[in-house]
């Protein structure tokens, strides 16, 4: 599937500030930066998406990416003054991920690609490196091999697919508890727990793509 570009959806313009102050300031530094948070949702009906977008606004988020949608299909909108985006099976209404942008990073989007019902990713304009922010929603560790080795194919088709000069950030649900235990170069040593199946296939995609897992 082709990069799907946003060009179509107006963004609103911003404000200029109107005080000199600590408060110009702090909104100069804020329009350099982007609040990103996931979150599993469970499904995610019309009232929800009101919900969801409630909360986003009141934690000032930016980009949220979101798990298990379970939307029919893959599109954009405009939503309360954001860009929704979603892919998800093209027959049931299961699994399915998305991005919910808020206004002011909107404008800045060069495109998106709808992947299939677990993976979605955006591309952000930004200095001096634009931005790809991907949402994964990885099998359970009780899914079939094939399954959990298709995911992966898939987002390694993904990654291949970024340009290298990109900054990349893949959000989850990861379905994986990585646990105490230091990787060097790939998991820091403050982890908690201990580590479940899901993580060793989740390390290695990590170790050969050169990232470092902060969360999952």
């Amino acid at each position: 599937m082709s990069t799907q570009t946003c060009n179509d959806i107006p963004a609103e313009a911003e404000r200029k500030p109107k005080r000199e102050g600590n408060r110009t300031i702090k909104r100069q530094k804020r329009q350099n930066t982007y609040n990103v948070a996931t979150w599993n949702v469970r499904s995610m009906y019309e009232e929800k998406l009101n919900i969801v977008q409630r909360e986003m606004n009141r934690m000032d988020i930016d980009i949220l990416g979101i798990s298990e949608m379970k939307w029919i299909g893959s599109r954009h909108f405009r939503s309360a003054n954001n860009t929704v985006m979603y892919s998800g099976s093209n027959t049931h209404r299961k699994n399915g991920v998305g991005m919910i942008i808020a206004n002011r990073v909107s404008k800045s989007i060069i495109g998106y690609k709808a992947v299939n019902d677990r993976i979605i990713y955006i591309s952000v304009r930004a200095h001096p490196v634009n931005i790809t922010f991907v949402q994964v929603y990885v099998p359970t560790t009780s899914a079939e091999v094939a399954d959990i080795e298709d995911f992966y194919s898939d987002l390694q088709e993904a990654w291949n697919d970024t340009p290298k000069k990109d900054v990349l950030i893949i959000m989850r649900d990861w379905n994986a508890k990585i646990g105490k235990g230091e990787e060097p170069g790939t998991v820091g040593r403050h982890g908690l727990g201990n580590r479940n199946e899901a993580v060793e296939r989740l390390l290695e995609f990590c170790e050969e793509n050169a990232l470092f897992l902060v969360n999952t």
